[in-house]
């Protein structure tokens, strides 16, 4: 499976025909775009898998080239560090697929 899917949430107006919770779209996450972003990045900051494992004591460099070939995603405090060490929002390290009409 190359991605993962996320369902947003939103809030109708009072009293309108949306009114309370509903799932609006649901959109995916691609493991290997986002790979191919964070290698990107590191690439053009100059870092280097072993320096990400230190900053984000990671006991294997493997978990971090899983991310880089698209095998799995970076954890919530992971990704948390990398947009610190990346210098980058949470969203412009995850690759999120481009939302398509129903219609």
């Amino acid at each position: 499976m190359d991605s993962i899917c996320c369902a947003f949430l939103f809030f109708g107006e009072k009293g309108g025909a949306a009114d309370g919770v509903r799932i609006r779209k649901i959109r995916k996450i691609s493991k290997k775009r986002t790979g191919l972003q964070i290698r990107q990045m590191m690439t053009d900051r100059g870092i280097t898998v072993a320096q990400l494992q230190d900053w984000l004591e990671i006991d294997s460099p493997q978990a971090v080239y899983k991310w880089l070939h698209g095998v799995n995603l970076p954890s919530v405090t992971h990704l948390h560090g990398l947009s610190q060490i990346l210098n980058v929002k949470i969203d412009e390290i995850l690759a999120v697929e481009e939302e398509k009409d129903d219609d």
